[in-house]
């Protein structure tokens, strides 16, 4: 029971402030709204979830599988920069469908569900892949680490090229559904409350990068387009794919700081080292054309 109440606070707090991006995209336009977005908010729940879920203070064989589940992060949110890439560059292929999209709802709702099923698939399938090569080759915390480093570089470098060429990110015209705000939450509640409770099984590589499962990505995605047409989240992307970053910051350092100085004065070290060496960066490179 004990477990299941860990699990329901973290998500419950993760959902909540999932929330947050769709209404700071909406509100401040793709550049701003994109890095706020994506600073490691749903994470520090998530964190504390899998911290606690432990009792990690207590015991160091807990403590190394909270350290493998939070380098577990960098790897997902590398999968979700390339999960919100595809949602920029698969409608460019399909015109027709994006154009009919914006005038027809049938055609919208299709697109939508197409949309979705290829990302979320691949994602999967990514994912899937990286778990099942991290049991064999990644057998210490000092490889996860490494790895972990590994996946934040390229996330950088991934951003980057997405952010290299400016396009537009126009503020949302429209207020988005509260359903629709209230659905976004959920999913993000059920990814965080799946992922502790998973971690509490000893999977913790699997835990941490199901933490990270694109439910705000997703849904941050299908309800901008829902209410503010294709061109909103599109010019979203790139600023969200580089502000992912933070997030793989944030669970690098977070480890260190959590032993260090406990979860609570940890998690806001982590996060100021998020903003300081991710987000705030991130967000002078975007504006360096504007």
């Amino acid at each position: 029971m004990e477990q299941l109440t860990i699990a329901l606070i973290s998500g419950l707090g993760a959902g909540l402030v999932a929330i947050f991006a769709t209404l700071a995209i909406e509100r401040l336009g793709g550049r701003l709204g994109g890095i706020i977005g994506t600073l490691p908010t749903t994470i520090i729940p998530a964190s504390w979830g899998l911290w606690y879920q432990g009792q990690t203070e207590l015991n160091p064989q807990a403590f190394e599988a909270f350290s493998m589940a939070m380098y577990a992060v960098p790897a997902g949110m590398c999968l979700n920069a390339i999960f919100l890439w595809l949602w920029r560059v698969i409608p460019q292929k399909l015109p027709t469908i994006v154009q009919q999209s914006q005038t027809d709802s049938r055609s919208l709702h299709r697109a939508l569900a197409m949309m979705s099923l290829i990302t979320l698939g691949l994602w999967f399938i990514g994912a899937f892949v990286w778990v099942s090569l991290s049991k064999h080759w990644l057998i210490s915390p000092d490889l996860h680490l490494m790895s972990a480093q590994c996946s934040l570089l390229l996330i950088i470098l991934i951003g980057i090229g997405a952010t290299y060429h400016t396009r537009p990110a126009p503020k949302g015209k429209k207020t988005t559904q509260l359903t629709t705000l209230i659905s976004r939450g959920l999913c993000a509640m059920l990814a965080v409350i799946i992922a502790v409770l998973i971690a509490k099984s000893g999977a913790s590589t699997f835990a941490g990068v199901a933490s990270v499962f694109p439910a705000i990505f997703w849904t941050t995605m299908v309800s901008l387009w829902l209410s503010q047409g294709q061109a909103v989240p599109a010019g979203a992307v790139g600023p969200m794919m580089l502000g992912s970053s933070s997030v793989a910051i944030f669970a690098i350092v977070a480890p260190y700081t959590y032993q260090t100085s406990g979860p609570f004065l940890g998690a806001l070290l982590a996060w100021f080292t998020a903003l300081l060496g991710a987000a705030l960066p991130s967000y002078a490179w975007i504006q360096r054309k504007v």
